[in-house]
């Protein structure tokens, strides 16, 4: 049970890699500022992000991002905070050319690399594990016989 949560977690960590997410959750965020005028809704999405980053990095490559764009998320995030105190406009303003600076240069990476990973980087865990699992597949369990 133990190994079967491991590889449910660990899977779950690279399916989805931080550069995409916050790519992703960039993208979604100008949407609902500069789309819908939605400061609201775009904190709803930034929040969890810069949670996610602030809990620390546990593999080489989100600790490759963190030493990549802390530094100008943690900027940004100041920003929205200073909003929040005092609603300036200017504020969320200035927050998105940290955001934009963070969005360009994660969809060039994207853009220029195959996106394929050595699994110790992204997930030394599932490495650690992977070679003497002892997971039943789906469907080939049978009590008293060997895991398949």
């Amino acid at each position: 049970v133990e190994q079967s949560q491991i590889v449910a977690q660990e899977l779950i960590r690279v399916a989805i890699l931080w550069n995409e997410m916050w790519h992703e959750g960039l993208e979604d965020a100008s949407r609902q500022f500069f789309g819908e005028n939605n400061v609201e809704g775009m904190f709803e999405i930034l929040e969890p992000l810069h949670e996610m980053i602030n809990k620390g990095a546990e593999t080489l490559q989100e600790t490759n991002f963190k030493q990549q764009y802390a530094k100008l998320l943690s900027d940004a995030y100041q920003c929205c905070k200073k909003y929040k105190v005092t609603k300036r406009i200017t504020e969320i303003e200035k927050a998105w050319e940290y955001y934009y600076d963070v969005f360009r240069k994660i969809s060039k990476q994207l853009k220029y690399h195959q996106n394929q990973f050595e699994l110790q980087q992204i997930s030394p865990k599932l490495e650690e594990y992977a070679r003497d699992l002892s997971i039943a597949m789906p469907g080939t369990y049978k009590a008293n016989e060997d895991v398949v």
